[in-house]
């Protein structure tokens, strides 16, 4: 999840493991979600197993979670980007295609705004109507 107010991006996992023996997991999370974005790893907040925030889930001891959810959070990234593009494709009416997501930045012909940018201005947009 994306902030409209902060220049954060906000992974919410429901896994917790019983032995956190795995340390980098959490690193590792953390630099999945950064590099599909393309911000810095210091952007993303990362919350994990906790039920007021995430539904309840089993936990896990072995190594897969790693595997299971670094793949999971990049299919999230992926349909976040998709989300930005098409929010920006509406709002400046400029075909998909021709929008660039590098550096936590949305590029448009002749534009770049930040992601926290495009979303406060949709926030904006959609709270006018």
């Amino acid at each position: 999840m994306l902030s409209a107010g902060e220049e954060t991006a906000l992974v919410a996992a429901a896994k917790q493991w019983v032995l956190d023996n795995y340390p980098y997991r959490r690193t590792v999370l953390t630099q999945i979600a950064a590099q599909e974005l393309g911000i810095a790893p210091d952007r993303i907040a990362m919350i994990m197993g906790d039920t007021s925030v995430v539904p309840y889930d089993s936990s896990t001891s072995a190594s897969r979670s790693t595997v299971f959810m670094g793949n999971a959070l990049m299919k999230a990234c992926g349909d976040i980007k998709l989300q930005i593009r098409r929010m920006a494709s509406e709002m400046f009416q400029v075909a998909e295609d021709t929008i660039a997501l590098e550096g936590g930045q949305v590029r448009l012909p002749g534009r770049d705004l930040s992601y926290a940018e495009l979303l406060k201005a949709w926030s904006d947009r959609r709270a006018a109507k």
